[in-house]
């Protein structure tokens, strides 16, 4: 039997002598804290395993440039250029989308010491405002659609999505060809009571043209996936 193995035994025979030594609800409560407690401490000592041949390992690629780098948001892959990788930041950063060029990675891709990308100023969206951008994706046609989503208070009456044709990534700025604005059937107060306090949207996706909505709620540990 190795100490792994030992260890729970340990414990349940040390809980067993004290359980018959002592009784009373608030000592057995307390009894049942500590052996939690216990069990966590081993667990915490234990030595760390090393990776199985089955484990998927996370390999540093790169370092976001200036600007790409800005509490990123999101990242979308280009429909029109297959090096490039789009993000955009979250809110209180400017309305603009950023390329990134996985062309510059070379043969440090993959490396301890990821390379940093070129640098880059980023695409203006004119016509639209970051209030809180939290995600965007691309439909059937490779236009961009952003997700003004964010809504911490759920109290927001201006949601929406933008959609804009993807730009060059030389470009200064890009137009917005349509905003809708996006509200919840299911929201009737602003902000919502505490006990509903689900409705912040952190991340979109699409199938074909249609934009599936998903929310991280607040009062529990759900969310709810909403069809546009």
């Amino acid at each position: 039997m190795n100490s792994a193995d030992a260890e729970p035994s340990f414990i349940n025979r040390c809980t067993a002598i004290l359980h018959r030594a002592i009784s009373g609800r608030w000592i057995a409560a307390t009894l049942a804290l500590i052996t939690s407690l216990a069990m966590t401490l081993l667990v915490l000592a234990r030595e760390p395993e090393e990776p199985g041949a089955d484990d998927l390992l996370l390999l540093p690629i790169a370092k976001l440039p200036p600007g790409a780098d800005l509490e990123v948001s999101g990242m979308v892959m280009s429909s029109r250029h297959p090096t490039i990788l789009w993000t955009l930041g979250d809110s209180g950063n400017p309305a603009s989308i950023y390329p990134v060029r996985l062309d510059s990675l070379g043969a440090a891709k993959g490396s301890d010491s990821p390379p940093a990308l070129p640098a880059t100023r980023g695409v203006n969206v004119t016509g639209a405002s970051n209030r809180d951008w939290e995600d965007f994706t691309r439909d059937a046609s490779g236009r961009i659609i952003i997700a003004d989503l964010g809504n911490n208070s759920n109290a927001r009456t201006d949601l929406c999505l933008y959609i804009t044709d993807e730009p060059d990534p030389d470009a200064a700025q890009t137009l917005i060809a349509r905003k809708f604005l996006v509200n919840y059937p299911d929201q009737t107060r602003f902000p919502a009571p505490k006990d509903q306090f689900n409705f912040d949207a952190e991340a979109v996706f699409t199938i074909g043209d249609v934009i599936y909505v998903l929310t991280k709620h607040r009062s529990d540990t759900f969310t709810s996936l909403y069809r546009v």
